[in-house]
């Protein structure tokens, strides 16, 4: 995977929270796949640049705005990424182990 095509995504991914979007309405409002725009966001796939232009104007912003990087886009999705898989992890585990979790990671913090 390129770094551009990685970055892209991220920022993608970034403006997309911003305005509280989700896939689904993103490839509503540009007539592409759910699947392809995850593709984007993960950067495994890039957009044409007429695919760049409807997700810039779907995002309400320009082109460039695209293409503006920044670590925040990367710290944003790993933040993301990290607290879905502790929600996916609790959602496995019974109540009691919850608690003791809660309790185990408190403790820890509490120092």
């Amino acid at each position: 995977m390129s770094y551009i095509k990685r970055q892209l995504g991220l920022r993608i991914f970034e403006l997309r929270k911003q305005m509280n979007m989700s896939q689904s309405k993103l490839a509503e409002l540009t007539d592409f796949s759910d699947n392809f725009i995850g593709l984007i966001e993960r950067g495994q796939r890039a957009p044409s640049l007429e695919g760049l232009e409807k997700i810039a104007s779907a995002l309400k912003v320009e082109i460039k705005e695209l293409f503006s990087f920044s670590g925040a886009a990367e710290k944003n999705i790993k933040e993301e990424q990290l607290i879905s898989k502790i929600s996916a992890f609790l959602r496995k585990r019974d109540i009691e182990e919850i608690k003791m979790i809660y309790d185990v990671v408190r403790r820890i913090f509490e120092r």
